[in-house]
């Protein structure tokens, strides 16, 4: 892992992702305080360890503790991006992340670190009446990780046991009047929930999603509370709490940015031929608290694979347990590579303006995607030129009622991203498709599209309306395979040779990440969301609609002759 920035401030330090963050956060107007930070790690000096002694906390511990409490944020900033009402007093900060995950390896004290910042949220934040609340997937794992650990450093250490009162189901601080229990996982019971902290304990198990969802209602109604999940990687990746460290890897590679939101992950690729699973090298690679004391040790690993590998399961297990290896149960459809040398943002790349394109006199076609009622609809438009380059248009729409809400449901910031003007909000529950048909006009007028093309299903009431009062060329087509299979190929033709550009647009690159084909028995594609059947989280509306131009401005009869059955093996390679 590449890992750079001040050596005397662990705070400060990180992948590169982190200090490009940083360093847009700073220009924001965030900063560092060293004094919260070393407030935040004196929590330490309660750990004790089974020998009597004060713990040695790893490096990665050290930069993750400093690092979610040394940043701040005026109050206000972070009042306004929650959506509050009223005004915060300019005269305190608060922090700048709202949530933090730590996925690693068995062994490496995530546990113990996840009971430092409940101990540090029930004393040592000042917040009278704080609830902590800690989940795991069942009420009894909960109480054996992060509630036993905190419970365990409270009766090791005489300056703890002074101040808080421990019981066998709840912890209690007299001093703040706040108390840290264990959560039942159960839907009905989660009403009325205001947490300072939720603690998510092993979420690799955990497979409730309307009960996370209504505890992330809970932590909306409490200024500057705290998400916090700690897990190792799990070998179901179908399971809902596998599907959040889907969504936390696309902050950690940089496919998506949230400068509230810290990620830190330890974990590689199994097709790698550089990772083998048997390498001590890699073993401590992916272990951070490796040569410490407390910490994984070579010949615990080599007992623990002897003994794992004599079970049938056992391979698995121990490659994602112990070295961190990450098993996915669908492949990517676009590879991050190409989608990012494809960004204008990122790449540097020339983006023409609209009326640039019209000059160039290139062909303008668009694809339509709607949804139900409250979801994301999206029309992407592209402008094809005579010499086969491709300029990509995205335009997302969602409601502004409950967007917070679905933020926090799919684990993105459609908050943000509508501020940035990369998503569109349609004013209450529903999304307008009036909206649409006249940005779709109001562009036709400047552009003269040559065909749109839409789904049967939802778009055809806005295509009809689009054609007869706007004289708009326009078509539904079908969604198999005969629509999608050639715009898939072509797609991905043009991101090999360099030949299609985006603007950057972050939900696009979004549901770029989230987009997976899937094959008939002719080989081939459909697209189709990652994660579960019918599952809600993985959007990619604007893929489809993508998709869905790219398939128009191949029937055109001025487009070249192009071979639909061109060999896939770029997608699945």
């Amino acid at each position: 892992m590449e890992w750079d920035g001040p050596g005397d401030e662990p705070g400060l330090q990180g992948p590169p992702v982190w200090r490009e963050q940083d360093a847009k956060c700073a220009k924001d107007g965030y900063w560092f305080s060293k004094a919260h930070a070393d407030h935040a790690e004196s929590i330490a000096r309660f750990v004790i360890t089974k020998r009597g002694e004060p713990i040695e906390l790893a490096d990665y511990q050290r930069a993750f503790l400093r690092r979610l409490y040394g940043w701040q944020c005026p109050a206000q900033m972070a009042w306004d991006s929650l959506g509050l009402e009223g005004t915060a007093s300019q005269l305190f900060a608060i922090r700048r992340y709202k949530a933090a995950s730590l996925w690693c390896s068995k062994g490496n004290g995530k546990t113990p670190t996840a009971a430092m910042i409940g101990l540090e949220m029930m004393t040592l934040e000042n917040e009278p009446q704080a609830h902590i609340e800690i989940m795991a997937n069942t009420a009894d794992q909960a109480k054996d990780l992060t509630f036993g650990d905190m419970k365990k450093m409270i009766k090791a250490s005489s300056a703890l046991n002074a101040q808080i009162m421990v019981t066998a189901e709840s912890i209690f601080h007299p001093g703040s009047n706040s108390r840290a229990r264990v959560l039942p996982v159960k839907e009905s019971s989660l009403h009325g929930l205001r947490p300072f902290l939720m603690a998510y304990d092993e979420v690799h198990t955990f497979n409730k999603r309307a009960v996370y969802s209504a505890t992330q209602r809970g932590l909306k109604k409490v200024p500057n509370s705290l998400e916090l999940i700690t897990s190792s990687l799990g070998t179901n990746h179908l399971l809902f709490g596998m599907q959040m460290f889907e969504a936390d890897e696309k902050l950690w590679d940089g496919t998506i940015a949230d400068p509230r939101r810290m990620v830190l992950a330890f974990f590689n690729d199994p097709d790698s031929s550089e990772n083998d699973w048997k390498d001590p090298k890699l073993w401590a690679e992916m272990n951070p608290a490796w040569g410490l004391p407390w910490g994984p040790k070579e010949v615990d690993m080599r007992a623990d694979m002897i003994r794992m590998l004599s079970d049938p399961m056992g391979e698995s297990d121990f490659r994602v347990l112990h070295v961190g290896q990450k098993f996915r149960g669908a492949q990517a459809a676009i590879k991050p590579k190409l989608w990012k040398q494809a960004d204008a943002a990122a790449s540097g790349l020339a983006f023409p303006s609209i009326s640039e394109l019209v000059a160039a006199r290139a062909e303008w076609f668009f694809g339509m995607d709607m949804s139900v009622r409250d979801d994301i609809t999206a029309f992407v438009a592209i402008a094809k030129l005579p010499n086969g380059m491709y300029y990509v248009f995205p335009h997302l729409y969602t409601p502004a009622d409950g967007i917070s809400y679905r933020g926090a449901e799919h684990r993105v910031d459609y908050e943000a991203w509508a501020k940035a003007g990369d998503i569109k909000t349609c004013e209450g529950p529903e999304i307008s498709s009036d909206q649409v048909v006249e940005d779709i006009a109001a562009l036709h007028s400047r552009v003269q599209f040559t065909m749109g093309h839409g789904d049967p299903a939802y778009a055809k009431d806005p295509l009809q309306r689009l054609k007869d009062k706007f004289d708009v060329p326009v078509a539904t087509v079908s969604q198999g395979a005969n629509t999608y299979n050639p715009a898939a190929v072509k797609l991905q033709e043009l991101l090999v040779t360099g030949k299609i550009i985006h603007p950057g647009n972050q939900c696009l690159n979004w549901m770029a990440s989230n987009l997976t084909y899937s094959k008939n028995r002719r080989g081939e594609v459909t697209p189709r969301k990652g994660g579960n059947k019918g599952e809600r989280r993985h959007k990619i509306d604007g893929m489809v609609a993508l998709l869905m131009a790219i398939q128009a401005s191949i029937i055109t009869p001025s487009a070249p002759p192009f071979d639909f059955n061109a060999s896939l093996d770029g997608m699945f390679g």
